[in-house]
């Protein structure tokens, strides 16, 4: 019975990822994201990570963040990233979470992976998420 049950769950889970499209940035109008600075300043870290750009994330962080930020630290990081799940093709916008002072916004980003020892190609898909504090002068990157 349980080798059925297996075989069953194995079939399905090929049909469903089968049947998976890409998914370019495509943020769903029934979620709420936040003040518009708020949630255009959480894109602005999210591309600046897509892009693997230390700089543009560097500009967007705090006086004390930028104290504690490392390039090399971010660019290794990206790059284990990127070997664990693969390089990001597309990401979408799943949720902004209620919070009295903080608005933390959720993605999804896909990536593609190719197996090193096989050389196929497959998809993960990873959350990512920005933390924006809201403060008298505005959002800012926490």
């Amino acid at each position: 019975m349980n080798r059925i049950l297996v075989s069953v769950v194995a079939v399905v889970g090929m049909f469903l990822s089968a049947c998976i499209t890409l998914v370019r940035e495509m943020p769903s109008d029934s979620v709420e994201k936040g003040n518009d600075a708020s949630y255009a300043l959480a894109v602005k870290v999210l591309e600046s990570v897509l892009k693997n750009d230390p700089s543009g994330l560097y500009e967007l962080l705090t006086p004390e963040l930028r104290s504690q930020f490392d390039r090399k630290e971010f660019e290794n990081s990206i790059e284990t990233v990127k070997k664990s799940v693969g390089e990001p093709e597309t990401y979408q916008f799943l949720t902004k979470l209620e919070m009295a002072t903080l608005q933390p916004y959720v993605w999804k980003i896909r990536c593609k992976h190719k197996n090193v020892m096989t050389g196929e190609e497959h998809y993960n898909e990873v959350m990512f998420r920005v933390i924006i504090g809201i403060t008298e002068k505005g959002p800012i990157v926490l």
